[in-house]
């Protein structure tokens, strides 16, 4: 718990540090004093030093310059940072990190970190004055992993090739493709009884990305065909291809699983449904089209969906639909139909909890779709207990673009995202009324952490269109960032979600209202 606070007031510095106020440079130029030429991919260089100067090369000391390093490498995983380690997770856009050579110095120190191999420009520049740029080799790991590129889980008819090439890719543990390694293919499963199966190539040297295929002709019966990549001491070796051989049309449809669940309203329930077609001799049937609908709901019911309109069976013929309940308890039918069959009808009940889970030792980004008497944090998160920086802490964006921690952030309401970190893994029921109107959100300039205001998913492309002119003006960048608390990373994602908290960008320099619709 001593480790959890400690992390937290460094990451609230690193924060502080990165977004302290800067003047203009009292010199003409940057230059880099110190750098190194070439790192190891996965590894932090040693300091680069850049110093600010007058035309005469004179080091200048006076005021305060905001320093924004740059990288021409189009890695995933790019760092500066003062010191060599990671800063807090930012989303990545609006301006990039930087940092302040202060009063009564002239130059300040940078780390870099790179992912990604290859022979890339690292940028020094400031508002009006002349930048400096070096050159900066990543070299590759050695060989480690074989993975899967493409060519998995296709389908034709027997006794053709398919389509697409198999193909893995031989890379370093950061993903850079190394050459010139040897990859044996071998077909290692098919049908009972099949014949005529035969690989274009059996052993193929990967090229200068890491890349080495073949080419599968199937065999004469119909099913799966497995084929297998491997090459000795890569990780993953060998890696299974899964492929399959067309068989007769589809004639029956029925059910496997996900009948008579039950679980709660405005959730998705725990088990998919599960159906499968098979052609007259009981086979089954891959590629078929299942239509699913929702043909019964309680009175008055909204928000029930289905994940999937329709979906196409895999090689098993079999076909997944998931839903979610609806604002009302009751009975709920689903029909699964194919083929001018239908057979399918699932009943299942719902109960009125609401559970939210956070996992400890993570940061959480999160929104609550509700409205509460008593909006109050530690009234609202009560199952933690009292407010504890050792046990539990709240965190959000504020207006200035800086982290602030409970107290001293709003209440909780419908389209405000917070962050929370725990020491434990947690869940907490909680009871309010759901919002049905639309939601008008303040975004001030520059990072906005907003969150999903209803107990239903909105997309995108639809607060895009009841917002156009924020859109078309570029007021608002057109991307949404979410938080995978799993890999710990950010990512673009295509709707706001219940529960869940986002990043949006406002470029426009002053405050502006974004309307999120109820759909």
């Amino acid at each position: 718990m001593r480790n959890l606070t400690k992390t937290g007031i460094i990451s609230l510095a690193l924060i502080f540090f990165f977004c302290m106020p800067y003047v203009a440079l009292a010199g003409n130029k940057l230059v880099i004093l110190t750098y190194p030429s070439e790192v190891n991919a996965g590894e932090w260089t040693t300091f680069y030093t850049v110093q600010r100067q007058d035309d005469n090369g004179n080091p200048v000391t006076e005021g305060r310059t905001k320093v924004f390093p740059s990288s021409t490498s189009y890695g995933d995983r790019k760092e500066f940072s003062p010191i060599q380690s990671f800063p807090p997770p930012l989303p990545p856009g609006g301006g990039g990190f930087s940092i302040t050579i202060r009063e009564g110095k002239s130059s300040v120190d940078f780390y870099y970190y790179d992912e990604k191999a290859g022979n890339w420009t690292i940028t020094f520049s400031a508002d009006g004055v002349d930048n400096d740029s070096k050159n900066l080799r990543v070299n590759r790991a050695e060989a480690e992993i074989i993975s899967k590129l493409s060519g998995d889980n296709q389908s034709s008819n027997i006794g053709t090739n398919l389509p697409d090439f198999l193909a893995v890719k031989v890379t370093d543990r950061f993903g850079n493709g190394i050459n010139g390694i040897d990859v044996h293919w071998s077909i290692t499963e098919t049908p009972y009884g099949a014949v005529g199966q035969i690989l274009s190539t059996q052993t193929v040297v990967s090229d200068s990305e890491g890349k080495a295929g073949t080419m599968l002709t199937l065999g004469d019966k119909s099913g799966n065909y497995k084929i297998q990549a491997s090459s000795s001491s890569l990780s993953y070796s060998p890696v299974t291809f899964n492929t399959f051989a067309n068989s007769g049309k589809a004639h029956n449809i029925s059910m496997l699983s996900g009948g008579c669940q039950s679980g709660f309203m405005n959730t998705v329930l725990t088990e998919p449904f599960v159906v499968k077609v098979t052609d007259e001799f009981g086979n089954s049937v891959r590629g078929v089209t299942v239509s699913w609908s929702i043909a019964e709901s309680p009175t008055g019911a909204v928000w029930q969906e289905l994940s999937d309109a329709s979906s196409s069976t895999d090689s098993d013929g079999e076909a997944y639909a998931t839903l979610t309940l609806g604002d009302k308890v009751g009975l709920y039918k689903v029909e699964a139909t194919c083929c001018d069959v239908k057979g399918l009808s699932v009943a299942f009940t719902v109960t009125t909890d609401r559970l939210v889970s956070f996992k400890g030792g993570n940061y959480n980004m999160f929104s609550i779709p509700y409205l509460f008497n008593n909006r109050n944090p530690e009234a609202v998160l009560n199952a933690l207990g009292p407010y504890n920086p050792a046990k539990w802490r709240l965190f959000r964006l504020s207006r200035s673009g800086e982290y602030q921690e409970y107290p001293n952030i709003p209440d909780f309401s419908p389209g405000m995202g917070y962050w929370l970190i725990s020491a434990e893994d947690i869940e907490i029921t909680l009871e309010g009324e759901a919002v049905y109107s639309d939601i008008t959100l303040i975004l001030e300039p520059g990072w906005n952490q907003i969150g999903c205001p209803f107990t239903c998913s909105v997309s995108w492309n639809d607060i895009k269109n009841m917002n156009p002119g924020l859109f078309a003006s570029n007021a608002v960048a057109d991307v949404l960032w979410g938080y995978d608390d799993e890999r710990l990373e950010f990512a673009m994602r295509d709707a706001v979600d219940p529960w869940q908290s986002y990043y949006v960008y406002n470029s426009s320099g002053s405050s502006i209202n974004l309307i999120i619709p109820n759909k």
